[in-house]
């Protein structure tokens, strides 16, 4: 378990380009993985194809904010937009929990059927953050013990 009032999160989408099959996008994201890997900040990268719609992306944990923004700069945001022919929506989410499951983390791998779940739950008016921190990491022994699950980050 990781503590942090610094983590982030942040959910990348981007649609997919008429001209670019599933299969080309495959290939260009199993291209890129030594590059996420020498990331300063970047903690895990998961690239995604969302079901309903084809969009593709990424779910991101960085350590901080400020490493996520060095990333996700003004040159980021022209680059994709002139390499993937479509503007990328990015959510930045503080993570002040996330859960590892996988002793040493999840491993690299390509074409493996994970599948990663956003769930959003309102937080109610006067609940102060240290108490939802608190709250999430009271639920650790429960993520602990969820069969199949890899990963899971407080948002």
């Amino acid at each position: 378990m990781s503590i942090s009032k610094d983590q982030v999160v942040v959910i990348v989408r981007i649609p997919v380009p008429k001209f670019a099959p599933k299969w080309l996008v495959r290939r260009k994201m199993k291209a890129t993985i030594d590059l996420y890997s020498s990331i300063p900040g970047l903690e895990f990268k998961l690239f995604t194809f969302e079901k309903e719609s084809g969009d593709f992306g990424g779910i991101y944990a960085w350590r901080d904010r400020s490493s996520a923004a060095a990333w996700f700069n003004a040159e980021w945001f022209a680059r994709v937009k002139r390499d993937r022919g479509n503007e990328a929506y990015v959510r930045f989410l503080d993570a002040p929990l996330t859960i590892d499951n996988v002793r040493g983390g999840v491993p690299a791998s390509v074409g493996n059927p994970y599948v990663a779940t956003l769930v959003q739950i309102p937080i109610p008016p006067g609940v102060t953050s240290d108490l939802v921190r608190d709250g999430f990491a009271g639920a650790e022994e429960t993520y602990r013990n969820v069969r199949g699950l890899l990963r899971k980050n407080f948002i």
